[in-house]
């Protein structure tokens, strides 16, 4: 350990480390559980410890706020996104805005604040993203999944229950749209897109997903080709 800090000490600066056993990582037999392995709780204390350490576990905020996030956390129980009009009447249902603030000002600065602890996502800086808050970040890796798979293999294809009646309809529809996503070209169509999301949970939120998708670098538009994009995930070595 002595010598990876010598090698490596600007990756390591801030790094959490298994003090215990002299390792710059934490060694836990899952089969063994919390009681029965001792680094599993080693690094129980090491989680506690480094998130107590955080800047924001000392940062004040008003009390109307941590209402509103646990009427949030109630809420990711059932629904995956909000609109940011439910978060609005929820802020003011708590007592916002506080003297000093309109509703929109402090509902902006309360959003970019949870964002900012991971505990939702909302990004103001765009007309159709600012409108939805996501509850639940697997919502978009399920978006995600409806196109970026490994469609040569059985559980990503023909035993992806999630996906397996929508995909017998996009192949039945749009076969040659399906065979460019999944035949090596990596090439999504919008009219094949609009089928792999025709599920409840994504059909009404397809330009706010593909905003957020584009943004993360997991579809990227193609030049002179409307309505098509590169997942750059499928993309095969050669």
């Amino acid at each position: 350990l002595d010598e990876l800090r010598r090698r490596c000490a600007v990756v390591l600066d801030g790094l959490v480390q298994n003090t215990q056993e002299q390792m710059c990582f934490f060694a836990v037999e899952n089969s063994a559980g919390f009681a029965g392995d001792k680094t599993i709780r080693e690094l129980v204390k090491a989680i506690e410890t480094a998130a107590h350490s955080l800047p924001s576990m000392k940062q004040k905020v008003p009390l109307e706020w941590l209402s509103v996030f646990d009427a949030l956390r109630k809420l990711s129980h059932t629904k995956r996104s909000v609109p940011l009009g439910e978060v609005k009447a929820l802020a003011k249902a708590n007592g916002m805005p506080n003297a000093g603030l309109t509703l929109d000002q402090e509902v902006g600065g309360m959003l970019a604040f949870f964002h900012s602890l991971n505990a939702v996502l909302w990004y103001s800086d765009s007309a159709a993203l600012q409108e939805l808050v996501v509850l639940d970040p697997q919502w978009i890796i399920d978006a995600v999944t409806c196109f970026v798979r490994d469609f040569r293999l059985q559980d990503h294809a023909e035993k992806y229950e999630r996906m397996k009646s929508i995909d017998q309809t996009a192949i039945r529809q749009e076969p040659e749209a399906w065979a460019l996503l999944t035949g090596g070209k990596a090439t999504l169509k919008r009219k094949l897109l609009n089928i792999l999301w025709s599920g409840d949970e994504f059909a009404a939120h397809k330009t706010e997903l593909l905003d957020l998708i584009t943004r993360f670098g997991l579809l990227v538009p193609i030049p002179r080709q409307a309505d098509e994009w590169l997942p750059p995930a499928l993309l095969r070595d050669t």
